[in-house]
C-alpha cells in the first residue's frame, strides 16, 4: 500500500478551508479580513466566524489582530497552497480539456479539497507535456477529439 503524501491543508476539514480561502481572499482585497466580511463572503453567522477563527488560531493558521484576522506563515502556505490545487485544476479543465472558464472554475472549487496531492502534480505534468512544442500533433489530434464531443 502506498503512502499518501501529507499537505498542509490535510489537518483541516472541508469548511476549515473554505475559511482559509475566504480570509486569503479578503486579505488580498483589503490586506486583512474581518470577521463580519468573512461571514458575508461565505454566508454564515458571525457566532460561526469567530468559532472557526478561534480553531484557525489554534491550529496557527491564523491570528488575530484586535478585529483583523491575519495568517501566519503557516496559514498563507495553506492558501497558497489551496490556491495552487484550485488553479492547476482549472487551467487543466480549460485548456487541455477545453472546458468553459466559469465550468472549470466552479467543478475546480468543488474538487481541489478532495484532490490528491501526487494527483495534482501529475495532472500538472500531463498539461505542460500535452502543451509542449514537441507534442503539437498530439494536441491537434486531441483538440480534434474534443471538437467531436462538443
Amino acid at each position: 500500500m502506498t503512502k499518501k503524501s501529507k499537505t498542509l491543508s490535510d489537518e483541516l476539514s472541508l469548511p476549515q478551508q473554505n475559511y482559509v480561502e475566504a480570509i486569503a481572499e479578503l486579505i488580498e482585497e483589503h490586506g486583512h479580513a474581518h470577521p463580519a466580511k468573512i461571514a458575508a463572503l461565505l454566508k454564515v453567522r458571525k457566532p460561526s466566524v469567530t468559532e472557526a477563527v478561534g480553531r484557525l488560531v489554534e491550529l496557527g493558521i491564523a491570528r488575530r489582530n484586535n478585529q483583523e484576522v491575519l495568517f501566519t506563515t503557516k496559514g498563507a502556505l495553506v492558501a497558497e497552497e489551496l490556491a495552487g490545487r484550485h488553479e492547476a485544476l482549472r487551467s487543466f479543465m480549460v485548456r487541455v480539456l477545453g472546458m468553459d472558464e466559469k465550468d472549470a472554475d466552479k467543478a475546480a472549487c468543488r474538487m481541489e479539497h478532495s484532490a490528491n496531492p501526487k494527483f495534482i502534480k501529475r495532472l500538472k505534468l500531463l498539461q505542460n507535456f500535452m502543451n509542449s512544442d514537441s507534442n503539437s500533433e498530439l494536441a491537434e489530434k486531441w483538440s480534434k477529439c474534443l471538437d467531436e464531443v462538443s
